[in-house]
């Protein structure tokens, strides 16, 4: 995730996390980067339908779940949001 938000730099980087949930807490096992496609990259991100359908089919392909999503915050304090 920090080499694909410095890559997006100045966009927002943005991606979907795939794993699996144990006893309430998830795992992460896999990154899937996706293009911003907001027209203001810069301050909002947006995941592609057609980057969110493939990620669902992949996920089902490997026994897996779509369990969060990332973004960055280019030039902003890092928070929760």
């Amino acid at each position: 995730m920090e080499r694909e938000s410095e890559h997006a730099y100045p966009q927002e980087a943005c991606g979907i996390l795939l794993g699996w949930q144990v006893e309430g807490e998830r795992m992460v096992d896999e990154v899937l980067p996706c293009r911003n496609a907001d027209a203001a990259a810069s301050k909002r991100y947006s995941i592609s339908p057609e980057d969110l359908i493939a990620a669902q089919k992949k996920s089902r392909e490997r026994g897996r779940e779509i369990i969060g999503f990332y973004h960055s915050h280019p030039d902003h304090a890092a928070r929760w949001s």
